[in-house]
């Protein structure tokens, strides 16, 4: 009897599902606005994620990014200069400054820390084949609102998507106007699969449109989540590499 049970775990083991990688695709559309007196055009583009249960792999017109949260790193990729940058996640400024400026950073970034919010909604819809459900993102300082973002999540993936949440507020925190932002991005539940995002800008308004095109389950190519051979490492630069790193929201 005792081998029967044993056979019958290890055949539970095989038939417990298996979740695959995605491969995730996603379109935005940013409207044309004004910047220092000149009119930026509107733009299309389109990122692909390859997304693991504890690691992403991105690439977007902006970056390219690899989060590995079992190493609890974020890793930056130059593809032009063949260069590779390790991050600590979560993100603290002060390891990669001088010691004599770290006490500084506090007092320096503080004032520049915005109010967020993360609200969901009572409210659900279609998207294409997904179902989603609504939540409202708001950043703000004071009675001034910086930033208002609707954003429509679905649970129906069906691969372990339990580490994105954690992985992208991990991303959102490189920018230090966004600490707060990193733990309320843990309050949505699933994939957005739509938003829409209007931001105030020195020159007016700019709106954001971002659309999940498609959620494939498949193998993903070997390697994906590791540091391409043949990549040099360089050493952070937070003076010098700021303004290249995700957590622009």
């Amino acid at each position: 009897m005792k081998q029967l049970a044993l056979v019958a775990s290890f055949l539970a083991l095989l038939c417990a599902p298996a979740f695959a990688d995605l491969e995730i695709v996603r379109k935005v559309h940013t409207d044309a606005t004004k910047m220092n007196g000149q009119v930026v055009p509107a733009k299309d583009s389109k990122s692909t994620l390859w997304l693991a249960k504890d690691r992403l792999h991105i690439v977007s017109d902006e970056n390219t990014a690899i989060v590995r949260l079992d190493q609890k790193k974020l890793i930056l990729l130059d593809e032009k200069a063949k260069t590779w940058t390790a991050i600590d996640l979560p993100f603290d400024l002060k390891k990669y400054v001088p010691p004599e400026a770290a006490g500084m950073i506090d007092q320096m970034l503080g004032g520049q820390v915005l109010d967020a919010k993360v609200e969901p909604k009572d409210e659900e819809q279609k998207f294409g084949e997904w179902s989603a459900k609504r939540y409202e993102i708001t950043l703000s300082k004071g009675t001034k609102v910086f930033s208002k973002e609707i954003v429509w999540t679905t649970k129906d993936l069906k691969s372990d998507i339990s580490g994105f949440n954690e992985m992208y507020s991990s991303m959102m925190t490189m920018n230090p106007a966004h600490k707060q932002l990193g733990p309320e991005l843990k309050k949505l539940q699933g994939f957005p699969v739509h938003s829409e995002k209007t931001q105030s800008l020195p020159g007016g308004e700019q709106k954001t449109i971002e659309d999940l095109v498609s959620a494939t389950e498949k193998e993903a190519p070997a390697g994906i989540y590791d540091v391409p051979a043949g990549y040099k490492e360089k050493p952070f630069d937070p003076m010098g590499d700021a303004g290249g790193m995700p957590g622009g929201r």
